[in-house]
């Protein structure tokens, strides 16, 4: 197992939360205690023993975190976050008839068919997850593998854990920033590796998003205004543009943002 870990002297126990971010081969994780406000006990990079490309096969990761796990004596809730590589977005046209679950789930499975027909998955293979709802707008969807589900699961479990909840990264990072999203119209840019989601909003409504590839130089070629920048380790953007967090410190690996952004205060 290979991990990068920075660590005050003190133990985590069932009253810590640990927030882990699930990448492509790579996992990110704090801990943080605190009856009132919550602070960072731990932080760490946790890297797969063998790095592989097939996205949906998270089980070499969740090795290693719970190897991890049982290396610290970390018994804890857990707020897992899914990766852009893990997760389908989806954004449901407005229809008076989207406060309908059912009729939700009707138009994802075909708006899925349309936008993902190369999946290794179908729709049946999926959880959805739905947006609040709001007259006249769009819909957000999230359809996360049962699959997937599944495995954290029952890791969580081996490892004497609880789990708090299970999300995608988008909306982690929303909830953290949401009174920021609400007061602007602009654009989202969550970077995952080598891919963005690009996330068009209006005063806190989503108007439309979308996954690009991603590079440092293409960013640097692109028009940031108006942008705001997840995580904040893209230089090129403007400082104004980017999503910082507290407790990243200069030093640490970037990585760890998307675990810190989720941290509960």
């Amino acid at each position: 197992m290979t991990a990068r870990i920075q660590r005050l002297p003190i133990g985590v126990g069932r009253r810590e939360r640990l927030c882990i971010y699930i990448g492509e081969n790579w996992a990110a994780a704090c801990a943080s205690a605190g009856p009132l406000q919550r602070v960072v006990r731990m932080k760490a990079v946790i890297s797969a023993a063998s790095q592989h490309h097939d996205a949906t096969d998270i089980g070499p990761i969740l090795a290693e975190i719970e190897a991890w796990l049982r290396m610290h004596h970390i018994r804890a809730t857990i707020n897992w976050f899914m990766s852009i590589a893990h997760v389908r977005y989806l954004l449901l046209p407005w229809d008076d008839r989207l406060a309908s679950d059912s009729f939700c789930e009707t138009l994802a499975a075909a708006m899925f068919a349309q936008q993902f027909p190369g999946d290794t998955r179908n729709f049946a293979a999926y959880q959805l997850r739905l947006g609040p709802i709001a007259y006249g707008q769009p819909r957000m969807a999230a359809l996360v593998p049962h699959a997937i589900v599944s495995l954290i699961t029952v890791s969580t479990r081996r490892c004497h854990c609880r789990i708090g909840r299970i999300v995608p990264m988008l909306s982690v990072v929303w909830n953290r920033y949401v009174e920021q999203f609400n007061a602007e119209t602009g654009v989202l840019a969550l970077i995952e590796g080598e891919r963005l989601l690009r996330v068009d909003y209006d005063r806190g409504r989503i108007a439309s998003l979308a996954i690009e590839p991603y590079s440092p130089d293409r960013t640097r070629a692109a028009r940031l205004d108006g942008f705001r920048v997840f995580p904040a380790a893209d230089t090129n953007a403007p400082a104004n543009a980017r999503l910082t967090l507290p407790d990243l410190a200069p030093d640490d690996d970037p990585r760890l943002a998307y675990a810190l952004c989720g941290q509960c205060r």
